[in-house]
């Protein structure tokens, strides 16, 4: 992998400077050149490294960034739009549907070798009392009205595959991603250091380390398949168990148990009028909690022999150190500015 020349989107967000660092360090003489909407110091101090270029560009903008791509050979795309939220449909599709459509005819245009999509587990289906696979698709009209980022995510997974040409394509699929350096998890943190009780659903959810997703994108360029899906995931485990590790890891004692179906109930028609107020945040309808969300990680762990390095309790334990400083308030506000449009 040496000699190469490298452009990650979204480079300076939570994942994308992690990737950056660990492209660096598995090829130190590479040219990395980060394209951000807005770049910015990172926590990593990727900005700091000699082979790393920063470069702004909007990929709902061809014009902005396509001649950032002249003698690319890799493209690893970690930029996108993070929203639940209905109301976010046509920004959603905008940002990872319309920017993935412009940036792979920019790097096809460019001749360029490999074009790596970092997706989500949400584009993935899921069936119950299994696991899921990357062989499970959603519905795609289904997924619009329910998941709009998993659809957004999905449609620009189906277009990668139909378009890539002789593109060598890889796409990977992480779970829910902790680690430090997510202010998006540190604001949710933030409101749980104040509840007195925890009423929690009971159904599974799966979740992986930043750092060992920036693992898999260094292993995935270097052993994947081209036209693959690859699920990166570190630990599928209930809601409930949980919550109580990640209280005990905040050193908060507060009672944990399965949401009552009134609860529920409140909870659904809260939604349902935040709704049609249009002032919802992102909070979805409770048969959506309903469902199992595990994952199998055998294709991964077989193909490219990627090994989580960092156990759940690891990365939480690292996550609250990172999201209880007090020296990260001021950057919460900040960051609120401008996470538009990163991972």
């Amino acid at each position: 992998m040496s000699n190469q020349t490298y452009l990650v989107t979204g480079g300076c967000g939570f994942l994308g400077q992690y990737i950056v660092q660990a492209i660096h360090t598995h090829d130190p003489q590479a040219e990395i050149r980060v394209l951000d909407l807005k770049p910015r110091p990172t926590l990593l101090k990727i900005e700091t490294i000699p082979q790393v270029k920063l470069i702004a560009g909007d990929l709902r903008q061809p014009e902005s960034f396509t001649s950032a791509l002249a003698g690319v050979d890799t493209v690893v795309h970690s930029a996108g739009l993070i929203s639940f939220k209905q109301d976010d449909l046509d920004a959603l599709c905008q940002s990872n549907i319309v920017g993935i459509e412009n940036l792979l005819q920019a790097a096809l245009a460019h001749e360029c070798q490999t074009f790596l999509f970092i997706s989500s587990i949400s584009a993935i289906g899921q069936q119950s009392n299994q696991l899921s696979t990357e062989t499970m698709l959603p519905e795609l009209e289904e997924k619009r009205q329910a998941d709009p980022y998993g659809y957004s995510k999905l449609c620009g997974e189906l277009f990668l595959q139909a378009n890539a040409g002789g593109l060598r394509s890889l796409i990977l699929n992480p779970s829910l991603i902790l680690g430090p350096g997510s202010y998006r998890i540190a604001k949710t943190l933030r409101y749980v250091r104040w509840i007195p009780f925890c009423p929690m659903i009971t159904t599974l959810n799966s979740f992986v380390d930043v750092r060992d997703v920036a693992a898999a994108v260094v292993l995935a360029l270097e052993k994947g398949r081209s036209g693959e899906r690859y699920l990166v995931t570190t630990e599928n485990i209930g809601m409930l168990p949980f919550m109580k590790m990640l209280l005990t890891g905040m050193g908060k004692k507060a009672p944990v148990f399965p949401m009552p179906p009134i609860l529920l109930n409140l909870y659904d028609g809260a939604v349902w009028l935040a709704d049609r107020l249009h002032v919802n945040p992102g909070f979805k309808q409770s048969k959506g909690f309903h469902v199992d969300k595990a994952y199998s990680t055998r294709k991964i762990r077989r193909e490219l022999g990627w090994r989580p390095n960092y156990s759940l309790e690891q990365s939480l334990h690292d996550t609250i150190v990172f999201c209880t400083g007090d020296k990260h308030e001021d950057e919460f506000a900040r960051q609120d500015s401008i996470a538009y449009w990163r991972v």
